[in-house]
């Protein structure tokens, strides 16, 4: 479960988040939640049913803008060994290490251990 300390945590800043009157359904409004925060590029504003899924949706959502950033900030190249090979976002410090999906803690690295020999060396020994 998603709480607002949790986003925030994961973010690396503040989010706001609150209930809004979303629309009419049959004969009595339905509510729901928005999730915003101002972040490196500007606002991201999400809505959902619940909480929860608001903000999972805002975290998923700037993380795959920061993912595509570092990935053209990289050229599309590993930042272990430069190669171009299929990549994926890792995180410097992990998540469960307490650490965040701010810019300065992503990198785009090879996606596949043996395809970068600079991983299969440090990581396969």
């Amino acid at each position: 479960m998603m709480n607002k300390s949790t986003a925030e945590r994961i973010l690396g800043f503040d989010v706001d988040l609150y209930p809004i009157e979303d629309k009419f359904v049959g004969n009595r409004i339905e509510y729901g939640y928005e999730a915003a925060a101002n972040w490196e590029y500007g606002t991201e504003t999400v809505k959902a049913r619940t909480a929860d899924e608001a903000l999972r949706i805002l975290v998923d959502t700037i993380y795959k803008r920061r993912s595509a950033w570092i990935m053209k900030k990289q050229k599309y190249r590993c930042a272990e060994c430069g190669e171009l090979n299929a990549l994926e976002i890792d995180h410097k410090i992990p998540r469960s290490k307490g650490r965040d999906d701010r810019i300065e803690n992503l990198r785009a690295v090879c996606a596949s251990f043996t395809g970068c020999r600079i991983h299969e060396k440090k990581h396969h020994g």
